[in-house]
């Protein structure tokens, strides 16, 4: 929150981080931006020739984004 006396106004300021996915050449997904520390919501890749396993913090698969993920800094899964 920033405050300006003299004008006896304030500012609040969200803190906001950058989700991007990488999901190869499977399907294209945007970049998000979330509140940090929030619980993201985060969507489903659609493609009718896959079956979506879950999000991970690594490309070789081995740590799974957890249920309740709150990002805190701009990531990529």
């Amino acid at each position: 929150m920033t405050l300006q006396v003299q004008y006896k106004t304030f500012t609040t300021n969200k803190p906001m981080i950058k989700l991007t996915f990488d999901s190869g050449d499977k399907a294209e997904l945007k970049t998000l931006e979330y509140n940090k520390n929030i619980v993201a919501e985060l969507y489903e890749p659609l493609n009718d020739s896959f079956a979506f396993k879950g999000w991970y913090y690594d490309a070789e698969l081995k740590t799974k984004v957890e249920d309740d993920f709150k990002p805190a800094k701009d990531i990529t899964l």
